[in-house]
């Protein structure tokens, strides 16, 4: 089986579509923009729409392929590392100047144990157990720990074959990463969920019309209600995991409206007009997740700035969205020199074991960053 077209473009729009979203709700959170709660509230729920397409497209680059553990630790850490690290500098080098501009206004942003909360995201640590330790100006950082350690599951999930070694290896890295994290690993999971459920497509079409607008009405409901079960987000000590019930729910949403539209529309083409912006604005998206914030702040603390004036806010938007852009095209093409890199240097430590054996093709799928 392969994604259609229609699909991958549509999962394409959905990935800058949640950016753009969370770039919407840190205006608030960053001062830059009036509170109005709504933006806030919904900014959570972007996030569940990446962790809902990174099941499924994670799960969709191995099926069907002749790749090994190591093959996919080189790829998802060169994936992950080649725009992190690069982020990570950036948002050091601008937390040094607004530090030194404005350090009052930086002062409002710093939590303490500033030199850990730029080391521990390099290993992915930062969300571990109820620490909540992203940079001061860079707290959407968060989501990534999660997704790495996401990766990292599913990998040994695929790749262990000895039930016992296996069982021992998710135990040892549920232990290290706690509660919060694998709170919210089912959103996660629905993705790789939908993705086998596409294969019984045909069964399901008769039903893909009320599947899309029941789907999609609960999405709308979330967003306009934003019921948070069991408690608000932040509530400690769980932090962005504290409404793992409500999340459920809206990744079953999202699940649901991306089966809708492979049942409608998977056997059409995008038109070409918005297909090649879409998927131009999704290949950036990942760098726009996570250089945006620290761009804010620096914009809050630098320029003259009326949080009222809705042309200082387009403004605002228009040079975040333009820097994130430039960053974008030049970071995430440096990908393939990293995940060749990791191949290297995870082809040196010697081979496979007998516990660990390529997956099986069971059928095809293209891979996806």
């Amino acid at each position: 089986m392969t994604i259609s077209r229609f699909t991958s473009f549509f999962l394409d729009f959905l990935r800058a579509a949640a950016a753009l979203g969370v770039v919407a709700a840190h205006l608030t959170i960053t001062h830059l923009a009036p509170s109005d709660g709504f933006f806030e509230r919904s900014g959570h729920l972007m996030v569940l729409v990446f962790f809902v397409l990174s099941g499924f497209l994670i799960a969709a680059s191995v099926e069907g392929k002749a790749i090994d553990a190591k093959r996919y630790t080189a790829l998802r850490l060169g994936r992950l590392w080649s725009v992190l690290i690069p982020c990570l500098l950036i948002t050091l080098a601008l937390q040094l100047t607004v530090g030194a501009i404005n350090p009052q206004y930086a002062a409002a942003f710093q939590r303490g144990h500033s030199s850990l909360r730029f080391t521990l995201p390099i290993f992915f640590l930062n969300e571990v157990w109820f620490n909540s330790a992203a940079p001061p100006f860079n707290s959407p950082l968060w989501s990534l720990a999660y997704e790495a350690w996401y990766y990292a599951l599913f990998g040994v999930c695929i790749f262990v074959r000895s039930p016992v070694r296996r069982v021992v290896i998710l135990v040892a890295m549920a232990a290290l990463v706690g509660p919060k994290v694998l709170a919210l690993f089912p959103a996660w999971l629905i993705g790789v969920a939908l993705l086998k459920i596409f294969r019984s497509g045909a069964q399901l079409r008769p039903w893909a019309w009320p599947i899309l607008l029941g789907s999609l009405a609960l999405a709308a409901a979330w967003f306009v209600f934003n019921p948070q079960w069991p408690q608000f987000i932040g509530h400690q000590p769980m932090f962005f995991s504290a409404a793992f019930l409500s999340d459920y729910i809206f990744g079953l949403a999202i699940g649901g409206v991306i089966l809708g539209v492979e049942l409608l529309w998977g056997q059409r083409a995008p038109a070409a007009w918005i297909d090649v912006p879409v998927r131009k604005a999704a290949a950036v998206s990942f760098t726009l997740y996570l250089i945006h914030f620290p761009l804010m702040v620096t914009a809050g603390a630098i320029f003259p700035y009326n949080p009222a004036n809705p042309w200082h806010i387009c403004a605002i938007v228009a040079v975040i969205l333009t820097i994130a852009l430039a960053l974008g095209s030049w970071i995430e093409p440096q990908r393939r020199a990293w995940t060749a890199l990791l191949s290297r240097i995870f082809a040196g430590a010697g081979k496979e074991t007998s516990a660990i054996q390529p997956v099986s093709p069971a059928f095809r799928s293209p891979e996806k960053p």
